[in-house]
């Protein structure tokens, strides 16, 4: 870092020298829709600028190596870029506090209204501990000087292509901002709590002429010598960095911009042709020669002719001789470079506490930071997102030392109606996650025994209950979801033969609606093969023959039923029609095969699940099917009952999922302990089908389990969790360390948040963004007892309420 340099900077003419009002302030001459501004117009000189919006990259929870190659690529941005640019992050306001507002509710009960309620204090909680509803963004601006718009327009075309390309290598993106994303951003400065009342509408703006300008600003801006005050409400300060250290870590743009509060933190650079770093270099080389020389002829006038220049001007000589070697052999380049901030207060008092902390912050990393001093109009408008500079404190970096004021910092994950899955736990911003969103909405939870997998899926299925009027079914093995779901006042479908058991599942029930006829009699078809090779499992397998008369059998069963059915329309009012069950299945096999040995087999075989212990899926549907919460109950199904069982539940489920497909329904299912359904052929078959069918039939699959190593053991459970989006990662417990980095893709950063990971604590993924995370749930809160299932702590909270009376 040399300092100051005596190089000519440009600066951007004003439009007015006097403003005579805050419109007239603003540094912009003429807007485009697609966001080309037009900066400045004089004879000769017409400035444009674009701005990009820059998708944050995982930088530090990268490892070391991986942060020297984004740094690389990212000094590789940096010289190509031979015109004007600025790189902004911006603190603003989202609205946070009305989160849920923006989610379509339908509270269906008063309990499920509580549960809303119970939801929304929760959130607000989390805003207050976290940002206090602040989002960053971060933006790109380059400025240009061309003759006119369309060579403007050609110019950053023809750039954008190969910038994008290069942010894509880091991981990140560029995304061009049209003219209304533009002016939002300035209108979140100028009218900073009044984010939600922005409107602009290109065709309005034209067809009646308006001034856009009215819409962005504050009715006045009275500038003080080191302050500004806004609308007589509020006041702002724009500050800059007077002096850099020699050297300083990565993190200070983040740690800098990690501040509660709006801020707006931008690096203003403007790069020197080689010929100018040159001569600068060489202006600053020989400058400190002649001072060397001075000092050593006044030590020899003094007599100490052994007496040794002074090291800092001996070290300074050599970092200026290794600077210009680098610049011409490392294909580096030098820049005019400066930054400022901009803060805002309610009073004044606020404002000096924040530039206090600001100040405060910036000393850690020994730079200086101060007002800018009878320049604050200026000095706001060279910092806020335009390409518009009205102040020189610019000091030269070259490209090594420029890279180091890295804007990358941590993916967010902030999507349109999204629900809440915690907080970031690098930025502390909420994470607002919308499967329904991405390429493909399925998922999988992966987590040690009280790593907290049971409480973070009840988090989000209590979320779709309150704020959605989709679905949820949930396969229950371990009885765990029994009393949540008597909460939610769902329906628990205990898959037993117990006389308590009062809900049957029929698997070849026909519902109200069918889109497509011979479609369902081939699913029912397969359906029916996979049932009866299980029940075969004792004596053999199926065989040809077998498959022939299952075949018939179904499509008998079915032709017999849709006929009787159709007979009976014009007799309402009489009993109803038979239902197609798997005791009709085995007797129509047992009608039409009577003479044959595989119909006998089969005959045989299927009796114990229709007339012996096991006949429990044999009866006609009692489940109404209109529950939106249904809960599967698996822990009384013995190990004979259970593998058909499971097949039995994936088709109803199936079912479940297409009739509400056919009436614009999405439909959430939670398979809890998915490792048991892993071990049977034919129930993996079955998830894998539903895996890979369910995203067009509007479904949405979560497979949960704590047994990460029995997942990679299968090669197509390996398949199910690369096509799911979604994934959540807590406590990995003793497994396989490098198997969990192979197949998720992990750094040994990104581990450390895994390994030995608090309860509620992980890692997120969402597409190809990963987040670490937090969704802890005080324990004093209600939704943390109601999704509680560590059985100590619900016996002391028992034993707290009998004590309490």
């Amino acid at each position: 870092m040399l300092g100051r340099g005596k190089v000519s900077i440009p600066l951007t003419g004003k439009i007015v020298k006097v403003p005579d009002s805050v419109q007239a302030s603003i540094p912009i001459q003429r807007i485009s829709e697609e966001g080309i501004f037009e900066l400045e117009n004089r004879p000769g000189i017409h400035q444009y600028d674009r701005a990009y919006f820059i998708q944050d990259i995982n930088y530090f929870i990268q490892d070391e190596e991986e942060k020297e190659f984004t740094d690389q690529k990212y000094q590789m941005v940096l010289n190509s870029l031979n015109l004007s640019f600025k790189i902004i992050v911006s603190n603003q306001y989202v609205g946070n506090q009305d989160f849920f507002s923006d989610i379509q509710r339908r509270d269906l009960s008063d309990r499920i209204h509580e549960l809303g309620e119970e939801y929304r204090e929760l959130v607000k909680q989390r805003i207050e501990n976290g940002r206090n509803g602040l989002n960053q963004s971060k933006i790109l601006i380059l400025t240009c000087t061309e003759p006119d718009f369309v060579s403007a327009k050609r110019f950053f075309e023809t750039l954008e292509g190969t910038l994008q390309l290069a942010f894509k290598k880091m991981g990140s993106g560029l995304i061009p901002l049209n003219a209304a994303e533009r002016l939002r951003a300035l209108h979140s400065f100028y009218r900073l709590g009044q984010e939600k009342k922005f409107s602009f509408d290109w065709e309005e703006y034209l067809k009646l002429r308006r001034d856009w300008r009215n819409d962005i600003v504050n009715t006045f801006i009275r500038e003080r010598k080191d302050y500004l005050e806004l609308d007589g409400k509020r006041v702002a300060m724009t500050l800059l960095v007077s002096r850099y250290p020699a050297s300083i870590r990565d993190d200070f743009v983040r740690e800098v911009t990690n501040v509660p509060f709006p801020l707006i933190y931008t690096i203003d650079c403007e790069p020197l042709s080689e010929k100018q770093a040159e001569d600068l270099i060489y202006d600053k080389y020989m400058a400190n020669q002649n001072s060397m020389n001075t000092e050593q002829q006044t030590q020899m006038d003094r007599g100490y002719f052994s007496s040794n220049v002074s090291l800092a001007k001996r070290l300074k000589n050599e970092k200026m001789e290794t600077l210009i070697t680098d610049l011409r052999t490392q294909n580096e380049k030098l820049y005019m470079v400066g930054m400022t901030f901009v803060i805002q207060g309610k009073d004044r008092d606020e404002l000096e506490q924040r530039k206090n902390r600001l100040i405060h912050l910036c000393d850690g990393y020994n730079l200086t930071v101060e007002p800018h001093s009878n320049q604050q109009l200026d000095a706001l408008n060279t910092t806020l997102p335009t390409g518009a500079r009205f102040v020189n404190t610019m000091r030269s970096l070259n490209t090594p030392s420029l890279s180091i004021f890295t804007p990358f910092n941590v993916q967010e994950v902030n999507m349109p109606d999204g629900y809440c899955y915690g907080l970031n736990s690098l930025s502390r911003n909420m994470i607002l996650g919308n499967r329904k969103k991405l390429p493909n909405s399925n998922g999988m939870v992966f987590g040690d025994s009280g790593g907290g997998k049971s409480m973070n899926e009840k988090f989000e299925m209590g979320q779709v209950l309150a704020f959605s009027d989709d679905d949820i079914i949930i396969v229950d093995p371990m009885a765990e979801y029994r009393d949540i779901c008597q909460i939610w006042q769902g329906e628990y479908i205990n898959l037993s033969k117990s006389k308590d058991n009062v809900c049957f599942m029929n698997p070849f029930h026909v519902p109200d609606e069918i889109p497509d006829r011979m479609k369902f009699l081939e699913e029912k078809e397969e359906f029916a093969y996979a049932i009866c090779e299980q029940a075969l499992k004792e004596i053999g397998a199926l065989n040809n023959k077998h498959v022939l008369i299952i075949g018939q059998a179904v499509k008998k069963m079915y032709n017999d039923y849709f006929g009787t059915l159709e007979k009976k329309k014009t007799n309402i009012g009489k009993d109803a029609v038979p239902m197609p069950t798997l005791r009709v299945l085995r007797n129509t096999i047992k009608e039409i095969g009577a003479e044959k040995e595989a119909a006998k087999e089969l005959v045989e075989q299927l009796e114990v699940f229709t007339d012996g212990a096991l006949n429990i899926f044999s009866q006609e549907q009692t489940t109404s099917g209109n529950n939106r919460l249904t809960v599967y109950g698996l822990s009384d199904l013995g190990p004979r009952m259970r593998p058909m069982a499971m097949l039995i539940m994936l088709e109803s489920i199936t079912s479940k999922i297409k009739y509400n497909q056919s009436i614009k329904k999405t439909t959430w299912v939670y398979i809890d302990e998915v490792q048991e359904l892993w071990k049977e052929e034919y129930s993996l078959l079955a998830l894998q089908r539903m895996w890979a069918e369910v995203r067009k039939q509007g479904g949405i699959c979560t497979g949960i389990t704590q047994n990460l190593s029995a997942a990679m053991d299968f090669t197509a459970v390996e398949t199910m969790i690369s096509n799911s989006k979604f994934k959540v990662l807590l406590n990995q417990g003793s497994c396989d360390r490098d198997r969990v980095m192979d197949l998720f893709k992990l750094s040994e950063t990104q581990m450390t948040y895994i390994d030995g990971a608090d309860p509620g604590n992980g890692l997120v993924f969402f597409d190809t963004k990963i987040v670490p995370f937090d969704n802890t749930i005080p324990k004093d809160n209600v939704l943390y007892r109601m999704f509680n299932t560590n059985l100590h702590e619900i016996a002391e909270q028992e034993k707290e309420k009998t004590e309490n009376g």
